[in-house]
């Protein structure tokens, strides 16, 4: 085969090959198996400077459960292999104005009490020391206020052997409104507060009429959101979110009259189905909610879309719609957390898996340029920040001598090319109108990466 001949033929693989992944609107956080997680992430978070959390079931070499870092470039354990040594799975993670992060789960200390860790930038510490918890059971709630309280809820119990909200005030922790105040009869999993100061909490207890409720905190005394009775959950909740306005709303493993989840909404006066009677349908359980810049609400869990695919659900103020389109997105498994940066880009992770066998983060990016490589083989270069919105570097990883890229689209016009001096170039994609490109480094077909504008 002649040169020139093989030459096309690699451009019009790649370019097919390109074609069937960028159908895809959601990618893998880092590329293929970046992360490579081993259990499922349940958490997702991220600062102000971009950087981006998880955290879950999934451990490192040393059989630690830990916090993995995305810092635009690769994935590492915050504070280095076994700086947290977390001995069981972390249920929960937020993280406060500062720019501090809190996990919760059911890893113990050397006292065997469950306890928040606080990673402070520089190291990882037991936030309120010596027991200053000690919680008798795992942690699977944690929520941190814009006045830098911390509040945690679970399946621990006081002395009267009730769950209940325990609130850091940066000196020590405190059952919120005395014992038993709340006196929750089962697991607390969702906190969250809204721009007045107060505090809501839900989960698997019940009031009077053994009906599932939000509990609200309004600084002096605990009462159920609504009235009694206002919701009426006939199942437990998962997750809690407010907006901008102090609306409250609830999702979970509860049902509508047709025997569908929803999400409710609490407008200040009373209960209703967001988007009216069954405009979401979800035929599972809602693990998760979160809002965007855009005030834009996020849901996800273990509901499917009509080709039985897990997926998340947006609702744009209208209407619930699929995020990037029905089959946008290959989630076959359960979503238990979806999260949205200051940025606009959505998250998620959960129970579902790469080709590789390993749990990840998808990313769902409007403004940014996600890439990945199409085969699977060694990384000879470093590509990052990615996602990125304006320039990328592109850099050898082995030192390599000077080469050259060429980004081109669909048609094979090239977009941009450019030279590695010393092995390391930059890329502008700031002005890239949306649509799926292809870049070629150096002259190794398997040194080739879809890139994806929308």
């Amino acid at each position: 085969m002649k040169a020139t001949t093989l030459v096309k033929f690699l451009t019009v693989f790649f370019m097919l090959t390109a074609n069937s992944i960028f159908g895809q609107s959601w990618t893998e956080l880092g590329g293929t198996d970046a992360l490579a997680a081993n259990g499922e992430v349940l958490n997702i978070c991220s600062d102000s400077a971009g950087n981006v959390y998880a955290s879950g079931y999934f451990k490192n070499g040393s059989d630690n459960f830990y916090v993995a870092k995305w810092d635009g470039n690769s994935w590492t354990e915050l504070g280095g292999l076994d700086a947290l040594g977390a001995n069981s799975i972390i249920y929960s993670m937020c993280i406060d104005a500062s720019g501090n992060i809190y996990i919760g789960g059911d890893f113990t200390n050397a006292s065997g009490k469950r306890y928040v860790a606080k990673w402070d930038g520089t190291s990882w510490s037991e936030l309120g020391e010596g027991n200053g918890l000690a919680a008798n059971n795992f942690i699977t709630a944690l929520y941190c206020d814009a006045g830098g309280k911390i509040y945690a809820g679970g399946a621990f119990t006081n002395d009267s052997t009730k769950r209940y909200v325990a609130r850091w005030d940066g000196t020590s922790w405190s059952e919120m409104g005395g014992l038993n105040g709340l006196a929750a009869n089962k697991n607390i999993y969702a906190i969250c507060g809204d721009n007045l100061g107060n505090i809501y909490a839900a989960g698997e207890f019940t009031n009077d009429s053994s009906k599932y409720y939000v509990a609200k905190w309004n600084g002096s005394n605990w009462s159920e959101l609504g009235g009694f009775n206002g919701l009426s959950a006939n199942l437990w909740m998962y997750t809690l979110s407010s907006d901008s306005a102090n609306n409250i709303y609830a999702a979970g493993n509860f049902k509508n009259s047709s025997g569908n989840r929803y999400v409710a909404k609490f407008d200040g006066t009373s209960w209703s189905e967001l988007g009216g009677s069954d405009n979401l349908a979800a035929d599972g359980i809602i693990f998760s909610l979160c809002w965007d810049k855009a005030g834009k609400l996020y849901a996800a869990g273990s509901f499917e879309n009509s080709i039985q695919q897990q997926y998340v659900a947006q609702w744009d103020g209208n209407g619930w719609t699929e995020l990037g389109g029905l089959d946008g997105q290959v989630f076959a498994g359960m979503i238990y957390t979806v999260h949205a940066d200051a940025s606009g880009n959505v998250y998620t992770g959960g129970d579902f898996k790469n080709d590789a066998g390993n749990r990840f983060v998808a990313i769902n990016s409007d403004n940014a340029v996600s890439i990945g490589k199409i085969e699977k083989t060694p990384e000879t270069y470093l590509i990052y920040p990615n996602p990125s919105q304006n320039t990328v570097t592109i850099k050898s990883a082995a030192d390599k001598p000077e080469s050259t890229f060429l980004m081109t689209d669909q048609s094979g016009k090239t977009i941009s090319s450019g030279k590695l001096d010393s092995g390391k170039g930059q890329l502008n994609i700031q002005n890239l109108p949306s649509g799926n490109y292809l870049l070629n480094i150096g002259n190794n077909p398997k040194d080739s990466y879809k890139l994806i504008k929308k």
